[in-house]
């Protein structure tokens, strides 16, 4: 009886036993995957060279020209201009009351497609944070104010932290009839060189961390792509990376 008893007892301890230890192997188990971290922001930005602003055209210099804001003044100024309204605009001429001053000039560009790279792996790039918009984007590159070219925030994107070697853009004169570089009275049809592709690589290393900004600057010169070839003029599209900024 006291036997029984016993052997009652320690095969109730071992099932215990068994029961305590796959409840904590459950518990404290190892998966080998770990938390992943939050993202961080990767931020593109565009800039025209501010050196860029003259270009010679039969023997006559053109000055690309510049709305003047006051600090005071809030204006939203459209990327792309167009209609009659403003065909014929030159010096000292005020439009929507913001004054404008010289010949007037644009060049809409088109930017699309943008990704980053880590290895064989890439994220997309949108326009807004936390709103996935994959839209072409449109910028007029000789737009000027008092007299400098604006830096525009052209994606801005939550992406995971981490390093990454390139970034790639799709980037081409607007679509025809936009495709117009405009200095004053002058029109330029222009056009991507034959076979050159529209997706730009820029090999460059960047780190995004987690909870932070990194922000990559292009420059283009804006003047200096529009090159002469027989009897037409290709946007060769002198463009790089400038700067690469860790901001928190």
């Amino acid at each position: 009886m006291v036997i029984s008893i016993i052997k009652k007892y320690f095969s109730h301890l071992f099932l215990l036993t068994i029961l305590v230890g796959f409840s904590s192997s459950n518990f404290y188990c190892d998966t080998g995957i770990e938390p992943s971290g939050s993202p961080g922001v990767l931020r593109v930005c565009l800039q025209s060279s501010q050196k860029d602003t003259t270009i010679l055209i039969v023997n006559e210099t053109y000055t690309v020209g510049t709305f003047l804001l006051s600090k005071d003044t809030i204006t939203v100024i459209d990327t792309i201009v167009t209609g009659s309204d403003t065909n014929f605009v030159s010096r000292d001429t005020t439009i929507d009351n913001v004054e404008y001053k010289g010949e007037w000039c644009s060049f809409p560009i088109r930017l699309f497609q943008a990704k980053v790279f880590d290895d064989d792996n890439f994220a997309y790039l949108t326009q807004y944070l936390d709103v996935p918009d994959y839209s072409i984007l449109y910028f007029n590159i000789l737009q000027r104010i008092n007299y400098s070219y604006p830096k525009y925030t052209v994606f801005e994107t939550y992406i995971p932290p981490g390093q990454y070697d390139s970034l790639q853009v799709g980037l081409s004169p607007a679509p025809s009839p936009f495709d117009i570089v405009r200095i004053g009275a002058m029109w330029i049809p222009v056009e991507l060189p034959p076979d050159e592709k529209v997706l730009m690589n820029f090999d460059c290393e960047f780190t995004v961390h987690e909870n932070d900004t990194t922000e990559i600057v292009l420059e283009i010169e804006p003047l200096e792509s529009v090159r002469r070839y027989r009897d037409s003029y290709l946007f060769c599209r002198d463009i790089k990376v400038t700067d690469i900024r860790y901001l928190p």
